[in-house]
């Protein structure tokens, strides 16, 4: 996870395929952006303390 000046603010690795993420870093600021990059590519962008939405239900069955 990167910040929006591009320094990394978060790294993990699975170790198995995941269809969700879920992530608390202290670091984070409320408001800011971050970016979420899988081995190097952008998939995804977030702004801290916001919910956009979705389903906590689990998986389709």
């Amino acid at each position: 996870m990167l910040d929006a000046e591009g320094t990394e603010v978060a790294s993990y690795r699975t170790v198995k395929e995941a269809g969700a993420l879920l992530l608390s870093v202290s670091d984070l600021v409320d408001g800011e952006v971050y970016t979420l990059e899988v081995g190097g590519t952008q998939v995804a962008t977030a702004t801290a303390g916001e919910y956009d939405g979705g389903d906590f239900a689990g998986p389709p069955r």
